[in-house]
């Protein structure tokens, strides 16, 4: 994969590092991930302290709060090794495809896949 260019290189790097956490962690039910926010449309500044937005696409259904324990781990890394706090929104994938609010419709527009 190629780096979109609105990302820096250092968090490239950060989202290679959790796609392939979470591609180990669930495996074949891992659908997609999406980076959206002020990251995903370059409005992110240095001297900000905005979080990374992912939201994780799974081809199962999804418990959210179940799924956000289950990543525990997994964010911690990645905050003390990058110093930057992930975000992660789990859904299912039909759940993700169907959606007719305005967040998922904004994820949808402007989310970068990753």
């Amino acid at each position: 994969m190629s780096i979109p260019s609105a990302l820096s290189p250092e968090l490239w790097r950060l989202l290679r590092t959790l796609r392939e956490a979470l591609e180990r962690r669930y495996g074949a039910d891992l659908e997609d991930l999406i980076l959206f926010g002020s990251e995903a449309r370059g409005e992110a500044r240095q001297d900000s302290d905005s979080d990374i937005d992912i939201v994780l696409v799974l081809r199962r259904q999804v418990q959210p709060g179940a799924e956000i324990a289950r990543l525990g781990d997994i964010l911690a890394d990645l905050n003390l090794s990058y110093g930057r706090l992930v975000s992660v929104i789990p859904t299912s994938q039909s759940h993700y495809q169907q959606a007719l609010g305005p967040f998922w419709r904004n994820v949808r527009a402007e989310g970068i896949r990753l």
